[in-house]
């Protein structure tokens, strides 16, 4: 079955998070199954692909792999202009996905801005809640740095004044971004962190993908933009970083951070603003793959991107579950 799976994302437009390679790279060929719907010729209709991990002593199902902001589900919809045949066929592809899923204690997923489907996951009587991204549909940087908010434009000019971003970089160092952003919240680092350098080698690989890196440079260095080029290796101090990864239609902010310097001298300003130029570049939409998080969802909207929303999918399914979110006051 991940034959036919293997082949759709090769002939239709799968987003980069749910392609194949990504989740055979982060999860191993075995580590992830695929819930499948098959026409009476065996063409593949409908799958979403999932894996089962363990957390706080519970068996968790996701439709995203690790370090995805999203899941997919494809469903292979009829040659027609009329809505209603339309929704109906996506959402009864859609339930006869989800009733096949294994029995787990907690099912935990975002839904990708794209996917349009809910009433099926209602009919699983699973929990439904709207979460929020960012996003530019056809980035136009100049037009873009005019609308953007006064204080965005001043924390951006100060950046580019005093700091420089290269593409490439020491993948150690966003990976310890990464991980002091949970520490500062006083959360657990995900197991899935010290999977960031295999996921960026992967993109690479792929032509998906880079990291974006900023410095403190040395004088010489100073005030200079990204261009594209490889790390000429005579900058500074990294103070912030971030992996992006596209496909045909977005490029997406993956994961981003940066240290007290970064924070200091306002690196994500510049991170971001050269995201979006690149972006441009490519003629691709921008996603800033949202964080609703206090200290980040200002820093995102005060580039003027559109809000666009998404599900995020919550059920826990067993007693156990439903037990330990109920003292955990999460449901």
């Amino acid at each position: 079955m991940k034959e036919n799976y293997y082949t759709i994302c090769r002939k239709a437009k799968i987003p980069i998070q749910a392609q194949a390679f990504w989740w055979d790279a982060l999860c191993g060929a075995e580590g992830w199954q695929l819930s499948a719907v098959q026409d009476e010729s065996g063409v593949l209709q409908a799958a979403m692909p999932y894996r089962v991990y363990r957390r706080r002593g519970l068996r968790y199902l996701s439709a995203a792999p690790p370090l995805a902001t999203y899941g997919w589900i494809y469903t292979a919809l009829p040659k027609t202009d009329r809505r209603h045949r339309l929704y109906a066929r996506r959402r009864h592809l859609t339930l006869a996905l989800l009733q096949q899923l294994p029995s787990v204690d907690v099912v935990h997923f975002n839904v990708h801005p794209d996917f349009g489907e809910l009433l099926a996951f209602r009919q699983m009587k699973w929990i439904c809640r709207m979460r929020m991204t960012y996003v530019f549909d056809a980035p136009d940087a100049s037009l873009i740095h005019a609308r953007m908010a006064s204080s965005a434009r001043n924390h951006l000019r100060r950046a580019r004044e005093s700091l420089r971003c290269e593409q490439g970089g020491d993948v150690e160092d966003l990976s310890r971004f990464y991980a002091a952003a949970f520490r500062r919240r006083k959360l657990h680092v995900p197991a899935e962190a010290a999977q960031i350098g295999l996921l960026r080698e992967l993109l690479e690989k792929e032509g998906r993908g880079c990291q974006l890196s900023v410095f403190l440079p040395d004088s010489h260095g100073s005030g200079r933009d990204f261009t594209g080029c490889q790390s000429s290796g005579r900058v500074g101090k990294c103070i912030a970083a971030c992996l992006l990864a596209w496909d045909d239609r977005r490029l997406h902010f993956l994961l981003s951070g940066q240290d007290a310097e970064g924070r200091k001298h306002r690196a994500m300003y510049l991170l971001i603003w050269e995201a979006i130029k690149l972006a441009a570049r490519k003629g691709l939409a921008f996603d800033f793959d949202g964080s609703m998080l206090p200290e980040v969802e200002p820093v995102f909207r005060s580039f003027g991107a559109r809000q666009q929303p998404y599900l995020n999918v919550f059920a826990p399914l067993s007693v156990k579950a439903r037990v330990l979110y109920a003292l955990l006051k999460l449901i």
